[in-house]
């Protein structure tokens, strides 16, 4: 069964919703899947991304959550979907993979909870959610394999994940986060937060 595999973040480089996708791939060997990033669909190609879009049986999102509630981006993109399973002849199966700065992986319920509010809404099943904690250090943490290290137990959350989607089984939610100390995480996760922020800054002098 097809795979959708959608980055809920607005951010068209270093999204960390991106990078857990990205994360996720290594685990759907033998699985088709195509990755949806609607903040580059342009009019000419709406309606061949929506129709790739109906043939996936299987949606898989990666969203950013900031605690409270999820963006305006990842809300539009809901309705966006809502539209396009209006034409489909059958419904798909969702699973979602939430992330926020905070440390604890809990932090990220609201977000799982707002996808069930909209399944059950759309009459779509539910079938399992992972809240990731201390997001932000996945950027810097690219070159770790995923399931080694402070990845460890991402990996293995990652992989029960992966083989409920492949079998379109339901699961617990999964709260997890980086495995190192909370103090460190804070410490790099800043580090890194003011080290993407001068390069930014620096690629737009150049331009």
């Amino acid at each position: 069964m097809k795979i959708a595999l959608i980055d809920g973040s607005l951010e068209q480089a270093d999204s960390i919703s991106g990078q857990m996708l990205e994360e996720m791939k290594p685990y759907l060997t033998g699985q088709e899947w195509e990755e949806f990033y609607f903040y580059k669909d342009s009019s000419e190609k709406k309606d061949e991304t929506a129709g790739r879009f109906r043939e996936c049986g299987i949606l898989l999102f990666a969203v950013p959550f900031d605690g409270e509630k999820l963006s305006s981006h990842m809300e539009g993109i809901l309705a966006k979907l809502k539209l396009l399973l209006e034409e489909r002849k059958s419904l798909p199966m969702v699973y979602a993979m939430a992330q926020c700065g905070a440390y604890d992986g809990n932090r990220n319920a609201g977000a799982l909870d707002r996808l069930k509010t909209w399944c059950e809404e759309e009459g779509i099943l539910w079938g399992q959610g992972l809240g990731m904690g201390a997001g932000g250090m996945l950027l810097s943490m690219q070159e770790i394999p995923i399931g080694q290290g402070p990845k460890k137990e991402m990996g293995k959350a990652f992989a029960e994940l992966a083989e409920h989607m492949a079998s379109g089984a339901s699961g617990e939610d999964l709260f997890l986060s980086i495995d190192i100390s909370r103090f460190s995480c804070q410490a790099a996760a800043g580090y890194g937060w003011r080290l993407h922020k001068k390069e930014k800054n620096q690629e737009e002098v150049e331009k």
